[in-house]
């Protein structure tokens, strides 16, 4: 009797389990598992000249463009030798944890800069957006927790709120999130409206809020006639002494694409292309695994842990 409830039990809990597991996409075989087997498998339905893709194939479809090709069975061996990889067909879905005031750039090309910026008028953020199109630079923006109101921007009156703060040097406004992997940024592009001739607090904030050693900032600011002024070396106390700073550059309003990024690229600063775990380079045929190791992969299924070809 005991042997039989335990018997019924365990397959409930199998029968439970089938139901509502979570599908795994590029688990090709149905098995609950991925393996190098699930790759092989979308492989020989994909070289059998009779073979018609079926509901069943849904979660063999790993790049997600509704056809099961060679490139599905590529990237589910990518996830089998890379956990962190994540097919395009269940990024949509899953919550990868970026941080949601940062955007990448449109090309998919990953550069080791960053550009963050306040404003409140769009003018500083439009500069920004051009700096980051040019550079391939993520784009951060520094949002305040308490958004400022029209009053609060009016600098002509002594009792506003932007007067108060920046007529006091130790205000530190609160900004909303904060970069989530300071530490992938070499290159750090900083913009903000000049307020009372200097950058707003939240600027402040936010450079004490993360760690920039070893780091080079590059200041921007905008504004109708005043200069760059003093606004970015008075910056310079509030990051490590390891920090290298840009002299910076003003903008007007209306500033065209080219004249900010003729200004960017006179600088000369070494903004290069980072890799992105999990991801295939194709000119170097590599897969950049968490240990930092690009391994060489020399075939479908095959694959090199040597520096040899």
């Amino acid at each position: 009797m005991k042997k039989t409830i335990f018997s019924f039990i365990t397959a409930l809990i199998l029968l439970t389990t089938a139901v509502f597991a979570e599908p795994i996409y590029g688990d090709a075989d149905n098995n609950g598992i991925l393996t190098a087997n699930d790759s092989a498998v979308v492989l020989n339905k994909v070289l059998n000249s009779d073979f018609q893709m079926n509901i069943d194939d849904k979660y063999a479809d790993v790049d997600g463009d509704g056809n099961l090709t060679a490139s599905d069975a590529a990237m589910t061996l990518m996830k089998v030798l890379n956990s962190a990889y994540v097919f395009p067909a269940e990024s949509g879905s899953e919550d990868t944890g970026s941080d949601e005031n940062t955007d990448s750039d449109d090309t998919g090309l990953k550069t080791n800069a960053l550009v963050a910026y306040f404003s409140c008028m769009g003018t500083t953020e439009q500069i920004a957006e051009y700096i980051s199109g040019g550079t391939s630079a993520d784009l951060y923006e520094i949002i305040a927790a308490d958004p400022y109101t029209d009053g609060d921007l009016d600098y002509t009156d002594s009792s506003s709120r932007t007067t108060k703060e920046q007529n006091d040097s130790s205000a530190r406004p609160e900004i909303s999130g904060s970069v989530e992997d300071m530490s992938q940024y070499g290159i750090v592009f900083i913009g903000y409206p000049i307020w009372h001739g200097q950058a707003p607090r939240n600027i402040s904030t936010f450079l004490e809020s993360h760690d920039f050693s070893g780091k080079t900032i590059v200041p921007f600011c905008t504004s109708h006639s005043s200069g760059i002024g003093s606004s970015d070396t008075n910056l310079h106390s509030l990051c490590s002494d390891s920090t290298a700073w840009i002299d910076g550059r003003r903008f007007a309003s209306g500033t065209s694409s080219d004249e900010v990024m003729e200004w960017v690229n006179s600088l000369n600063l070494n903004i290069s292309e980072v890799k992105t775990v999990g991801e295939f380079d194709f000119e170097s045929k590599t897969i950049l695994l968490n240990s930092g190791y690009e391994m060489p992969i020399m075939g479908l299924g095959t694959y090199s842990l040597s520096d040899e070809e």
